[in-house]
């Protein structure tokens, strides 16, 4: 379906977790939001890098920038952070497929 179908199902996707467009959260913060989960639970630099397919720091630090997303959360309802937890707990399955 390209980017505009994309777009419906990430949208989609947020309302269904009780979060509006008006929250701001766009496709672009995921491989933000996966850097800083990843060096926050003690990843080596190296081995994010090699697992982002990043091929430099510079590049790194602009995602490590986006520790603010994480800010972001605060500012939810309570009933769509739980919602955001819950489907969080997915992640490490689908690390674990990858």
């Amino acid at each position: 379906g390209g980017a505009p179908g994309f777009r419906k199902l990430w949208d989609s996707i947020l309302q269904r977790r009780g979060i509006g467009v008006e929250a701001g959260f766009l496709p672009g913060g995921i491989r933000g939001g996966v850097a800083c989960a990843l060096y926050l639970s003690g990843l080596p630099v190296v081995d994010l890098m090699w697992k982002m397919r990043v091929l430099s720091q510079r590049t790194l630090a602009h995602y490590l920038q986006e520790v603010t997303a994480l800010q972001s959360l605060t500012l939810l309802s309570v009933a769509a952070r739980l919602s955001v937890r819950t489907a969080s707990r997915m992640y490490p399955i689908l690390c674990s497929i990858a």
